[in-house]
């Protein structure tokens, strides 16, 4: 079976409610800013998580000569090209090193 690497991009949503002064309610850009800036200031244990959206943004195709040692590496963040061209002794030594 074939193996890929496939980066994503992840959203998480959350509501929070925050209570500001002005004149024109969402036509007010200052008060959007300020909402804006007031909710970065909440303690993100106040907000609601709403939902998490995951979309696809680049699917490679790995090299079938990558071992598992080679997996955990990629895993670990290491990139492909890199990985690639490492033997499985080199793979298995930067693992080794980093545990």
């Amino acid at each position: 079976m074939k193996k890929y690497q496939i980066d994503l991009e992840i959203k998480k949503t959350y509501t929070v409610s925050v209570i500001i002064e002005g004149n024109e309610g969402m036509e007010d850009k200052e008060i959007i800013i300020t909402a804006e800036s007031m909710a970065e200031r909440t303690n993100p244990n106040s907000w609601e998580y709403q939902g998490t959206e995951y979309e696809i943004e680049n699917c490679k195709e790995l090299p079938e000569s990558l071992s598992s040692s080679h997996i955990m590496l990629l895993q670990l963040g290491y990139p492909v090209e890199r990985v690639s061209k490492y033997t499985e002794e080199d793979a298995q030594a930067k693992i080794d090193a980093l545990t």
